[in-house]
């Protein structure tokens, strides 16, 4: 028989509930029969106390009770004068006569099968002068009153165990919905629907924070299934194009009758720049898709932003020459920050290469970058041609081209989104300001 957690559950709730129930009744028969001793032990001393006080002796030479009223009929009692003669008793038990017993003390004694409580005490009689009073009383009554609670038990204990496998099943049932109602998303999801959710009400306890967590596990995964359909679907569009290209130089390379080397050289000359756009965008789409995953560890150290600057300025002149963009630095070190130093050059090789691919012959950017109060500013700022308002808020997205600012095709459309991408990894934001045929300006707060 296969238990499932639903009937596991029930069984040791039973178990718990029985074991508990032997548990209560036990201690409550170890403890039932001693508080009864003890408490017959009170009363056949109050007892004691009432018959002393009703003695009285008769000029005849007779020792008599007096009062009788509030004398128990289960209390037996014998007087004796000091010599051990019998002046006065209501019980016919000889044992008792032989009996040593210390006066002032009670004990318990076991004859046959009766338990009985004895008490020895002196007292003095007016008239007649000091004598030794015994009481004993029968235990029985402890001993009933433990059968009876024992009888109790073994008729309360069958229900008790039928009302606490009810209760245990019903309680699990009860518990194990929320995993039911989880399981039963769990097989959705499975059949392709990532947008359903569990939507618990809010909960502090275990079930509640599991929910929580399912469904911010569902949403990344929702949010990561879409990505990578995006993702497929940009790369091959992207790729469609070059790829084209390529195959339309060579087939027409192959084909062409007495094609002339000037012929071949140009078509070879096509397919190496596709190819090594192609092989640009594919490093690339793996940089942003490590960074993705998160398995793109970062190396953080401090490094100084105004030197880096620098370094950068230096190194895109050359290129910005070409088309006699001034390159200007607005940095005063120090400039602290905490940061991948490949990561960060790569950022700023990407803005800048931008600059000056979007420039105009003739302008100029600025690389500056400030501190302020806690955060340092990085701004990179360009003349140039400018972004259209419509597309500024898509600037970011993979593959995204604007149709007048990115119409030349030497862009693959994942460069800013990598430099995004690396400006979250440092827990900084990026933003960019542009007036179209004026220019831009891409702001980068570190933390």
């Amino acid at each position: 028989m296969k238990f499932t957690i639903r009937k596991r559950m029930a069984l040791w709730y039973t178990v718990s509930i029985v074991l508990t129930l032997c548990a209560f009744f036990g201690f409550a028969v170890l403890s039932l029969t001693p508080a009864i001793i003890q408490n017959i032990r009170r009363l056949i001393e109050a007892q004691s106390t009432r018959i002393a006080s009703g003695l009285r002796y008769r000029d005849g030479g007779s020792l008599v009770l007096a009062e009788k009223r509030d004398i128990r009929n289960d209390v037996y009692y014998s007087v004796y004068d000091m010599k051990g003669t019998i002046l006065l008793e209501n019980h016919e038990l000889d044992w008792l006569d032989s009996l040593h017993n210390p006066a002032g003390e009670v004990q318990q004694l076991v004859r046959g099968e009766e338990s009985w409580i004895v008490l020895d005490r002196l007292d003095t009689v007016e008239g007649l002068g000091p004598v030794r009073l015994r009481l004993t009383m029968p235990v029985t009554s402890a001993k009933e009153a433990a059968m009876q609670l024992l009888r109790l038990f073994i008729l309360i204990l069958p229900l008790g165990g039928v009302i606490a496998i009810i209760s245990g099943l019903l309680s699990a049932k009860n518990s194990l919905a929320p995993v039911d109602r989880i399981t039963n998303t769990a097989r959705e999801i499975s059949r392709g629907d990532l947008s359903k959710r569990l939507n618990f009400p809010e909960s502090a306890d275990e079930v509640g924070r599991l929910a929580a967590t399912f469904d911010t596990m569902l949403a990344s995964l929702e949010e990561a299934f879409k990505r990578e359909q995006q993702f497929t679907s940009d790369v091959s569009h992207e790729l469609r194009t070059p790829l084209a290209v390529m195959l339309a130089h060579a087939d027409e390379a192959i084909h062409t009758h007495n094609a002339t080397r000037e012929q071949y050289r140009e078509a070879l000359d096509e397919i190496y720049a596709k190819a090594r756009d192609m092989q640009v965008m594919i490093s690339q789409m793996l940089t942003l898709a490590r960074m993705f995953e998160g398995s793109r560890s970062i190396e953080m150290t401090d490094l100084d932003l105004g030197e880096i600057l620098e370094d950068i300025a230096g190194e895109i002149r050359p290129k910005a020459d070409e088309r006699h963009i001034t390159i200007e630095v607005d940095a005063a070190p120090p400039l602290p920050i905490r940061g991948d130093l490949m990561l960060i050059t790569r950022l700023l090789i990407i803005l800048t290469d931008n600059a000056i691919q979007y420039g105009k012959d003739g302008g100029r950017i600025i690389l500056s970058a400030r501190r302020e109060k806690n955060r340092t500013i990085l701004t990179v700022e360009d003349n140039g041609q400018g972004i259209d308002e419509a597309d500024l808020p898509r600037i970011f997205d993979r593959f995204y081209r604007a149709d007048t600012a990115r119409s030349s095709g030497k862009n693959s459309g994942l460069g800013l989104t990598l430099a995004e991408q690396i400006v979250k990894l440092h827990g900084g934001t990026i933003g960019a300001e542009s007036t179209k045929s004026e220019g831009s300006i891409f702001r980068i707060v570190f933390l």
